[in-house]
């Protein structure tokens, strides 16, 4: 599997650091460092210089960052350069719990392409009820367009009731699922934040089981998100910026 992300440069962060970054594994990167080092700042810089490098200057206290993919170099002063193919990348905000965007696109999905989709949603949903497993809540199979939530009994359990872990693990995986195993940049930061323990451990797994040609870049204060056999993709912020 090839990176999507090669390198990272950024030059006067915050008028404190330099960012050189070039080690980044093609599969998971885990950020860690000290509250206030600079890591949702990296993450979120990257992001939008992949998708809206106008708005780096306004929303970005940097002089320059460039993103190295294949043999094209987006960066803040010059942009997207023009026959560049539009990157894939993605954010998975923990704030972000609404549903109705996840659903029309599950529906216009269907539409166009009902069979390879419900096959792949069918294998979807079995990913998403060994999750709810212990709280006796299954997906409603019959319409996998819609998202719905079953109890022991087959009465229908509102999204709105469920908890906001739940939420928050169900918008991350389904807009995993939305990326169709197309290779894609995720930047997920620090979404440890109303998982149980248990759903941390298992979170970069089942990313990379619904779509193993993403390229992951994480956040995290938790140990629990790498205790699962990733320490070695672990990232430390202080090996890749320096004080200007």
């Amino acid at each position: 599997m090839n990176n999507i992300i090669h390198k990272v440069e950024i030059k006067k962060l915050w008028n404190i650091y330099n960012v050189q970054w070039e080690n980044i594994a093609p599969d998971v990167n885990i950020i860690v460092g000290i509250n206030g080092s600079g890591k949702s700042t990296i993450l979120n810089a990257i992001y939008t210089c992949l998708n809206r490098p106008e708005e780096i200057k306004a929303n970005f206290f940097l002089d320059y960052i460039a993103v190295h993919i294949d043999n094209y170099v987006i960066d803040s002063r010059s942009g997207k350069p023009a026959d560049m193919p539009i990157p894939l990348s993605a954010k998975l905000n923990r704030e972000d719990t609404s549903f109705d965007p996840i659903i029309m696109r599950l529906k216009n999905l269907i539409a166009t392409e009902p069979v390879s989709a419900y096959k792949e949603l069918t294998e979807f949903s079995k990913i998403i009820n060994s999750l709810f497993h212990n709280t006796k809540k299954r997906l409603d199979e019959h319409d996998l367009s819609d998202i719905r939530f079953l109890d022991v009994n087959n009465q229908e359990v509102s999204l709105q009731r469920l908890s906001l872990g739940e939420k928050q693990m169900l918008t991350f995986l389904y807009k995993v699922f939305l990326t169709r195993k197309k290779p894609y940049a995720l930047f997920l930061d620090e979404p440890e934040y109303s998982l149980h323990i248990e759903w941390q451990e298992k979170l970069i797994d089942i990313i990379r089981q619904i779509n193993p040609n993403c390229q992951l870049f994480i956040t995290t204060h938790s140990p629990n998100i790498f205790s699962n056999g990733w320490q070695d993709k672990l990232q430390f912020i202080e090996d890749f910026t320096t004080e200007i």
